[in-house]
């Protein structure tokens, strides 16, 4: 059943959101770039867009319903907002961002490319069995192949923990475009680096995965961005921001078309779903908990903190994710097998509210103000530091998409980046600065030799 629904509350929490945003803008477009300005519009792109166009999902939610879920949006922005500017922030991230920026000159950095390269293809090129023609053609083929000989199942072993290796790939590829601006590399460094760019762009876009683009090209575009003057980031930043809605149209054919192997451009016009439509889901939620299904009480996080466990290590760990358990509640699961066909993504604020209730949504956003509070108190304190500049804005991915479900893969690539920052400044420290890995000098040119 469609209802004739009235989207002015969504008018004006959407305005609340917009000045807050403008508040912070107008002292400088740049700070578009920040966690605060990050988490604003996430709030409006994975919910309030949904609410403001009143799809047919959402309008076969009543009026009350409609109202109340955009009043967990507000009270979510609120809570988020105190606790950005009513404290001082988390300093747990600054002893971290003091790690990361002690890798800054080119001989570390080499190494740390080159350390994460050979880390992170070994498996790549053992489960391949050397056959490179028919990797590059699994690798690129979506969601026909999805992956093929380098594929990984919903619930992993050995194998798959071996093969989660190569987000060391994918956390270097922005020192290696570092590398390859910054210093003069001769054509074996090129050669290194420039595969170490180009393979996490090659698998997000061969994976028809959505947010695994954003990973890739988000850091090494803003690693580009670094490098230019005051006022060419300013032009950077309008152009980043007009190409939002055409951003939306690849991922709406990506989307449409993966399961053929395919972007398809035609069939996204008409795709129903995009991707971020958290709104419904939201609705979904808060007329379903607690009525039909109990409150989570934090295991949709708990399962998450058990993510990067290996399940050969722990083979009970917990599998009943959030995403799944949604689309159990939807019906969306394959009789023959039993099991669900597709993952559901609750929305953050659907989440919170999923596991507590109206309190959860209001003190976990405090929290969530106070945490992008300390991230973006590094930026400030290393901002000469363009490798704390791309380790940022891994934390600004990830904090955008989490937007979708509290996820801990969206923070792997951080995690990989700092277990090889920590590898390679400990290896080297305890070597007297030499590497066994690599017999590197600096020139007086700054080059890597």
């Amino acid at each position: 059943m469609t209802n004739s629904l009235s989207n002015l509350t969504a008018v004006a929490a959407t305005a609340i959101v917009s000045i807050a945003v403008l508040l912070d803008l107008r002292k400088d477009i740049r700070r578009t770039i920040s966690g605060r300005t990050v988490v604003l519009m996430g709030i409006f792109i994975w919910f309030l867009m949904d609410a403001l166009l009143l799809s047919p999902i959402v309008r076969t939610f009543s009026q009350q319903t409609y109202d109340f879920g955009v009043f967990c949006v507000v009270l979510s922005t609120v809570g988020f907002l105190l606790g950005y500017h009513l404290t001082r922030g988390c300093r747990l991230m600054e002893p971290i961002a003091a790690k990361i920026a002690s890798v800054e000159e080119p001989r570390l950095l080499w190494r740390l490319v080159l350390f994460a390269g050979i880390v992170g293809f070994a498996p790549i090129l053992y489960f391949s069995g050397l056959d490179l023609v028919r990797l590059l053609h699994d690798i690129i083929g979506l969601r026909t192949t999805w992956g093929g000989i380098i594929g990984r199942g919903r619930y992993g072993g050995f194998r798959e923990a071996l093969l989660q290796l190569e987000n060391l790939v994918n956390a270097v590829a922005p020192l290696a475009v570092i590398l390859l601006l910054k210093f003069r590399t001769d054509l074996r460094q090129k050669a290194v680096c420039l595969l170490v760019v180009c393979w996490p762009i090659l698998r997000a876009f061969g994976g028809g995965t959505r947010h695994h683009i954003f990973f890739a090209l988000g850091p090494i575009l803003g690693v580009l961005y670094y490098r230019l003057g005051p006022r060419a980031q300013r032009i950077a930043i309008i152009v980043g921001l007009l190409l939002i809605a055409p951003a939306f149209t690849l991922m709406a054919a990506i989307g449409a078309g993966r399961n053929a192997g395919a972007i398809s451009w035609e069939a996204g016009e008409n795709t129903p779903y995009v991707g971020n439509e958290m709104f419904q889901e939201l609705l979904f939620i808060t007329s379903t908990v607690p009525e039909s299904e109990p409150y989570g009480l934090g295991y949709s996080y708990y399962v998450q903190l058990c993510t990067p466990v290996p399940r050969f290590l722990w083979p009970g760990k917990p599998s009943l994710e959030i995403g799944i358990r949604m689309a159990q509640l939807k019906g969306e699961i394959d009789r023959a097998t039993g099991e669900t066909y597709l993952t559901r993504s609750p929305g953050l604020i659907g989440e919170m509210y999923v596991n507590f209730g109206l309190p959860g949504v209001f003190l976990l956003s405090l929290l969530g103000g106070w945490l992008v509070r300390g991230w973006d108190r590094v930026v400030v304190q290393y901002d000469k530091s363009v490798v704390v500049f791309s380790f940022y804005l891994f934390g600004l991915v990830a904090l955008f998409f989490i937007g979708r479900s509290f996820s801990a893969t969206a923070f792997y690539n951080m995690i990989f980046l700092y277990l090889a920052v920590y590898l390679v400044t400990k290896f080297a420290g305890s070597s007297g600065g030499r590497s066994a890995m690599a017999s590197l000098v600096v020139t007086s040119t700054g080059s890597v030799s």
